[in-house]
């Protein structure tokens, strides 16, 4: 069934820089699939069918990820962990948070899991009417995380299994959701991970309902040789240093 929602409208900031300026010239391949490259990997709720918690239950994902490739090992995260870690940045209500002043807390203040302190290196807003932009991201490896609108149908189709479409009479907004996307496809649909399992969708689908994207790594990918072909690292440093 379907989870809560708790994505705030997209907020943008003169310190969130972008990726398109880190890009290198690089062929990126129609089909990419992170978990496929990277078995093993569990699908949980994190809380997300609770609270309005899908900004960390994201990121939960994502640091997944991250450090199958900075220590080979899958992490356990608990519910509870995501739960705190929602609540420390509402105040304590369940009010849904805006994507990025979590990130750039992240990035700030980290989080704890398992008693250690995971922080994002970095993270740059992907235009997300670019879709070459959104998949040479999702290839590099970097976390990729995307603010939906979704409409009611969305939550239909989830809850029968079908895949994210656009329909006619689509039910108006039911509210902003955050997903990580670990994949994209030839036809030009992507696939993400959400409310404790993989969510395909279309192209179409994507380029209605999404209204922010967003890249974010830590130290395994700025030291990842494929990341490294693909971003400008060196220049990411540089922007970064002028941000807080």
């Amino acid at each position: 069934m379907a989870g809560k929602l708790g994505k705030a409208k997209a907020e943008f900031d003169t310190r969130d820089f972008p990726m398109k300026a880190l890009l290198k010239t690089v062929v990126i391949p129609i089909a990419y699939d992170f978990d496929v490259a990277h078995p093993g990997l569990s699908y949980f709720m994190y809380a997300n069918d609770q609270y309005g918690c899908c900004v960390i239950s994201g990121r939960a994902h994502q640091t997944l990820r991250f450090e199958i490739l900075e220590q080979n090992k899958l992490l356990s995260i608990t519910d509870r962990e995501v739960v705190e870690q929602y609540l420390k940045e509402t105040g304590g209500v369940d009010s849904g948070l805006v994507v990025s002043r979590s990130i750039r807390n992240w990035r700030q203040r980290g989080w704890l899991v398992g008693g250690t302190r995971y922080y994002a290196r970095a993270y740059a807003r992907v235009n997300h009417l670019n879709l070459a932009d959104v998949r040479a991201a999702i290839y590099a490896d970097v976390g990729v995380g995307v603010g939906l609108d979704l409409p009611y149908s969305a939550l239909q189709q989830f809850d029968k299994k079908q895949v994210w479409d656009v329909v006619p009479q689509d039910g108006g907004s039911a509210g902003g959701h955050y997903v990580y996307l670990p994949a994209h496809h030839e036809d030009g649909g992507f696939t993400c991970v959400t409310w404790g399992r993989r969510q395909r969708m279309t192209r179409k689908f994507f380029m209605t309902y999404a209204d922010e994207c967003w890249a974010v790594w830590d130290k395994a990918n700025i030291m990842s040789a494929k990341t490294n072909a693909i971003m400008d690292i060196v220049k990411a440093e540089a922007m970064l240093a002028k941000t807080v």
